[in-house]
């Protein structure tokens, strides 16, 4: 039950950071083009990290990994959350935390336990 409970909050945050950051650029911009840029920046590092992080995800211990990868997440997404409340955030520097967050969330992929592994 807490795997369940603990997948589904995972994968909410994660699909409300995919919106919540384009729309805080779009929020702070008004400009097409660094919401582009943010988008485009947290999926772009699927396409590099994504063949190697299985290879990566069954040579260490899954556990760990995930635990490294949630703890490297939640250190970003408060940073960011205190840097946007401060008002240090602005369209250019949208794309750093949005591309951190992208490159921790392909490794977390695979190792993150399915519904039907134990």
């Amino acid at each position: 039950m807490f795997l369940w409970l603990s997948n589904l909050c995972n994968a909410s945050a994660n699909w409300f950071q995919q919106f919540t950051i384009p729309w805080l650029v779009w929020d702070m911009s008004h400009s097409p083009f660094w919401v582009g840029i943010a988008a485009g920046m947290r999926s772009f590092p699927f396409l590099f990290i994504g063949p190697l992080a299985g290879v990566f995800a069954d040579r260490v211990d899954r556990r760990i990994l995930v635990l490294v990868i949630q703890t490297t997440m939640a250190v970003v997404v408060f940073a960011f959350a205190v840097a946007v409340l401060q008002g240090y955030i602005i369209p250019p520097t949208t794309p750093r935390p949005a591309c951190t967050l992208g490159s921790c969330t392909r490794p977390r992929s695979p190792s993150s336990p399915g519904p039907c592994m134990p």
